[in-house]
């Protein structure tokens, strides 16, 4: 009975690890002609690689460090970032990672059990709205465009009542001693959407402008301005120049926020309940 359960363990471990798959290498994700900002958000230390050249030649290497330039190999080795032509993430450590996470979740489901009457008050009152537990970008974003979080251009709150003081976002911004770079905030979501150079380099393009001009994280916009987008959108001169398709997706993105407050704008009317189904 013993052996059963250890055979049956070892079965699961072994489809979970990938051990019953094919022996050909898989890869997590591939990188075609590859540009720094894409890999300097896709690259991580510990990372297997399988670098393609230019010159057709083949590179293994395990990452040390990722910089504007290179990618450095624990080995010493250093690639050009401009000689890759392809870079595939080798799928690694998948035995290990399934069995820390079966141990993992065997610690942390009964943990859980036990702490969550110690853990939902603290989640109950804990105030999310503090500046100090805003992310970087929106304490970036507020000070750069105030009148999109419920200021005025001045700086004056004008919406919410736990609005914080602008003067607040800016010490907070300060201690952590931000630089608040618009094409750094763009890079990650363009990297994660994109796997070719080319790819990423056009969606910087598309979006830099409309990180610049403030038109993004809707999310955490106020009431306001939201319904000043979302009702007069040809105010906002940075979408003339954006394609049809990224202004419907604006749209898109805008609208989802209002629902998802159930915020009705000024002047239109709030929706009918659905009727009862007989």
């Amino acid at each position: 009975m013993n052996q059963g359960l250890v055979l049956l363990a070892s079965l699961v471990l072994c489809v979970l690890s990938g051990c019953a798959t094919t022996a050909e290498p898989t890869y997590r994700y591939t990188l075609s002609e590859p540009v720094p900002g894409l890999v300097r958000h896709r690259v991580f230390e510990g990372d297997d690689l399988v670098l393609t050249l230019r010159d057709d030649s083949i590179v293994l290497l395990t990452v040390a460090s990722v910089d504007a330039e290179a990618i450095h190999g624990k080995d010493g080795k250093t690639v050009p970032i401009a000689d890759v032509r392809e870079l595939r993430s080798l799928e690694e450590h998948v035995a290990r990672d399934a069995a820390l996470g079966i141990a993992v979740y065997s610690v942390l489901i009964p943990l859980s059990i036990v702490m969550l009457p110690v853990a939902l008050p603290i989640m109950l009152f804990y105030d999310f709205e503090k500046v100090g537990q805003w992310p970087d970008d929106r304490l970036c974003r507020a000070v750069a465009h105030p009148e999109f979080y419920g200021y005025s251009a001045e700086g004056a709150i004008e919406e919410g009542d736990k609005t914080p003081p602008l003067q607040e976002v800016r010490e907070e911004m300060a201690k952590r001693e931000l630089q608040c770079d618009a094409q750094a905030r763009v890079e990650p979501s363009c990297a994660s959407t994109n796997e070719t150079g080319p790819g990423f380099q056009e969606c910087i393009a598309r979006m830099l402008p409309m990180e610049e001009a403030g038109l993004v994280g809707f999310y955490q916009w106020s009431d306001d301005a939201l319904c000043r987008l979302h009702q007069n959108p040809e105010r906002f001169e940075v979408l003339e120049s954006q394609p049809p398709e990224q202004r419907e997706s604006v749209a898109e993105r805008v609208r989802t926020a209002l629902e998802n407050r159930d915020l009705v704008c000024p002047g239109e009317e709030v929706p009918e309940p659905p009727s009862p189904t007989n």
